[in-house]
């Protein structure tokens, strides 16, 4: 009864075409999922053929067999001794590594690539990268939807980092004004404890009978429980609005960081999460041992930070419930480390 009701309760707040939720127990189940799903519809509807899976590079949607392979870190891969050849990766259209952020990059990679759009079954894109925190231009994400629907293929949105609420709106990529045709949740679910979910226009999920994409795990009770009760106290206490309105102050503190010290090459903030790419200044060349040191003089300070991702990125992901005098302190505290650190390797 109570995987029940937060099935129900998923369905209830997500958008109307969402019509269906399954759970499973970690995010890595919820994008290998959306593979199974993808595929599986687009062999139904359209044979075998229709078999294309694009991803984008940088993207990071698991380490299970499936999503590692949707994933475009290479060094996170390089373990698969036989990639799936029908899993392909293109530019990510982020305006600092790639600075071409037109439409265009997405078709030449499918042509270069010797890709038939009409091969292709879905496209799963982060709407916000985790590993970089990068974003892509709404116009690219339109047009993108676009092509999915002319050419029949999935839209498929990974949300486990950054859905719930995280970027200021239920789904992050509610921001482009697109809809999605699957969306992979995690994470923020439940708060803390292992339970995920794929949500789906019906005549996607309905391409599997009931029973087809269960395990021993799925929809934990206590899981479940714990979702319910999050999702209650999140609605109640407007914690979604509260993500827009503090990160409306978190992105001014981040822009000034980044304006402030040279090692900083760029910065994103959306609602309550944010990416800067430490780098050597005056290039893009990514410096890692520099965001570690930032790392851990901030743990040192007494803030926690994710460990640097991506190519050199100190991701920062605050509460959603951090009052506003503790988030001005840690961006005091961030800005402080920065400029010890890049005064010490005479960077600054």
């Amino acid at each position: 009864e109570i995987r029940l009701q937060l099935i129900e309760k998923l369905v209830e707040i997500s958008p109307s075409y969402l019509e269906k939720a399954f759970l499973m127990s970690a995010g890595s189940e919820a994008t290998e999922n959306c593979l199974k799903l993808a595929r599986r519809h687009a062999h139904v509807t359209h044979g075998k053929a229709k078999n294309v899976i694009v991803s984008f590079e940088g993207a990071f949607h698991g380490r299970t067999l499936g999503s590692q392979m949707m994933g475009g870190i290479p060094g996170l891969k390089n373990w698969i001794i036989n990639p799936d050849p029908d899993i392909i990766q293109v530019p990510h259209p982020n305006g600092y590594y790639t600075s071409d952020t037109s439409f265009d990059t997405f078709e030449k990679s499918l042509r270069d690539q010797g890709v038939n759009p009409e091969h292709v079954a879905g496209i799963i894109l982060e709407s916000v990268q985790g590993a970089t925190v990068f974003t892509v231009p709404r116009d690219y994400a339109r047009s993108l939807s676009k092509w999915a629907r002319d050419h029949d293929a999935l839209m498929i949105y990974d949300e486990v980092q950054m859905g719930f609420g995280r970027t200021g709106k239920f789904f992050g990529y509610q921001h482009y004004d697109v809809e999605a045709d699957i969306v992979a949740l995690g994470k923020a679910i439940s708060g803390s404890l292992p339970i995920s979910a794929t949500l789906a226009r019906s005549e996607i999920m309905d391409v599997f009978k009931p029973g087809e994409m269960t395990s021993t795990h799925t929809g934990n009770p206590v899981a479940c429980a714990a979702a319910l009760a999050n999702i209650e106290i999140m609605v109640e206490e407007n914690l979604i609005d509260r993500c827009a309105k503090m990160g409306t102050i978190f992105k001014k503190q981040v822009d000034e960081i980044v304006e402030g010290h040279a090692i900083c090459g760029f910065g994103n903030a959306l609602g309550l999460i944010a990416g800067i790419q430490i780098v050597n200044p005056g290039t893009k060349v990514p410096r890692k041992d520099l965001a570690y040191r930032i790392n851990q003089r901030l743990y040192e300070k007494g803030i926690m930070v994710f460990c640097p991702v991506g190519p050199a990125t100190v991701k920062l992901a605050p509460p959603f419930t951090i009052p506003e005098d503790a988030l001005m302190e840690a961006m005091r505290v961030l800005d402080e480390s920065i400029g010890e650190i890049s005064e010490e390797e005479g960077l600054g």
